[in-house]
């Protein structure tokens, strides 16, 4: 049988046709399908944090999430501005440890004067107590109280600060009135209220918004030290012992003096020394000042408030008096 050679080619291009469209539909159905990956995003609360310059004059003490490890107690907070040492005596000095606890090795002490010290941004809990991690020049971080730290303001700032007037108006307001519920807006919410009957005399503390609400009217006794001259104890309430000298300079015509405490200045003339308490170093202070009647030089009286910051805004959180002293 003869077979006709001009359909040779025609047979062979069909078979190569159906061979690669084979081949084609084989690597279309092994082929994995492709799909978009998801944009990598960061949590909201992590991208906060990054790079973000620390506001001022903000202070926030709620915890918020670190970026150290999900087990770490450790609060990362936002702190503005440099600390300072506050509330230690003269002589006294303030540990700072390599960590957070008071079992932990002390790195290093600092006395009641010292100022400009930097935090990490980490506030944490141990031991009952409130630790805060500061940087130390050329070298680890270090934790110390917060209990004795106070947010440093330069005098003259504090001075031109224009809230320090209303501060002191309604602390006048609150003494006058005698409402504990008005003056414990006004204290320290890091510190507390801490109130000497002569500057050289043990501070009494009030630490709790109950104990200051009810001042006025509670009979709760306190050691307020002892009586210039007769060197006699002197025990007793706060409305007994405190409230009429502070109303003496809050109900009368007093002049106000900005971190000045001097003799004829900002208090009469007077025997002793006038000196601001190596506990309040660092903290500023507004004087109120009742001048002496004339013929009764030496009946002057004068108040000092010290101011503490927290978070930028100011607060009362102490009272000392000053008086004549034979």
């Amino acid at each position: 049988m003869k077979t006709d050679n001009k359909q040779i080619p025609t047979i062979i291009l069909v078979f190569l046709a159906l061979w690669f469209t084979s081949l084609a539909c084989t690597r279309s159905v092994s082929a994995p399908p492709i799909t978009p990956l998801p944009e990598k995003t960061l949590d909201p609360l992590r991208k906060s944090t990054l790079g973000a310059a620390l506001p001022s004059p903000t202070f926030r003490i709620e915890p918020t999430e670190t970026l150290e490890s999900p087990t770490s107690t450790t609060e990362a907070v936002e702190l503005a501005g440099l600390y300072a040492v506050v509330g230690l005596g003269e002589g006294d000095l303030l540990n700072v440890r390599s960590g957070p606890g008071t079992s932990n090795d002390v790195l290093e002490t600092l006395g009641p004067a010292i100022r400009n010290l930097q935090p990490t941004g980490k506030l944490e809990e141990g031991d009952g107590i409130t630790w805060m991690e500061i940087q130390r020049p050329s070298s680890t971080p270090g934790w110390v109280s917060r209990a004795f730290l106070t947010e440093q303001v330069e005098p003259q700032a504090f001075c031109d600060d224009e809230r320090i007037d209303k501060l002191v108006d309604d602390f006048a307001g609150a003494v006058k009135n005698q409402d504990g519920e008005a003056l414990s807006r006004l204290v320290s919410p890091v510190h507390g209220l801490t109130i000497q009957h002569n500057w050289w005399n043990p501070a009494v503390k009030l630490d709790s918004t109950e104990a200051i609400q009810n001042i006025f009217f509670s009979t709760t006794d306190y050691d307020w030290g002892t009586a210039d001259g007769s060197g006699e104890p002197m025990v007793g309430p706060f409305k007994e012992m405190i409230l009429p000298k502070l109303q003496d300079v809050v109900g009368t015509d007093y002049t106000r003096h900005c971190n000045v405490l001097e003799s004829g200045t900002s208090a009469g003339g007077t025997a002793g020394t006038l000196t601001w308490p190596a506990e309040y170093a660092n903290l500023n202070y507004e004087v109120l000042y009742r001048a002496a009647p004339a013929g009764d030089e030496m009946n002057w009286r004068t108040w000092v408030i010290g101011i503490d910051y927290v978070g930028g805004v100011p607060f009362i959180a102490s009272l000392v008096q000053y008086a004549w002293e034979i």
